[in-house]
């Protein structure tokens, strides 16, 4: 599971890439068995895009759990940061 979860984190990190995402980590750990690929897109409307093509493809793309009130109040930055975030799920491929 492992090995399989760490080719597709290859995968998906070609994928994001060629459409306009940016992989916050570029490389996994040989030795790790991932949940998830985090990427950047470049604003909320480009997030919420993904989110609704993956719904469509049946890949459930998700965003990054929710933000502690304590992180919003503090910074804008955490927020701004959390509204382009997403993650592509390592169980399956890129359709």
């Amino acid at each position: 599971i492992s090995y399989q979860r760490r080719s597709n984190w290859k995968k998906w990190s070609h994928f994001a890439s060629n459409n306009g995402l940016n992989p916050i980590y570029l490389n996994v750990h040989p030795e790790s068995c991932p949940w998830a690929m985090p990427v950047y897109a470049k604003n909320l409307d480009e997030r919420n895009k993904w989110l609704k093509w993956g719904s469509k493809k049946g890949i459930n793309i998700f965003p990054w759990p929710t933000l502690s009130k304590e992180s919003i109040n503090e910074t804008r930055l955490a927020l701004e940061r959390w509204n382009r975030l997403l993650c592509f799920p390592l169980d399956i491929e890129p359709k």
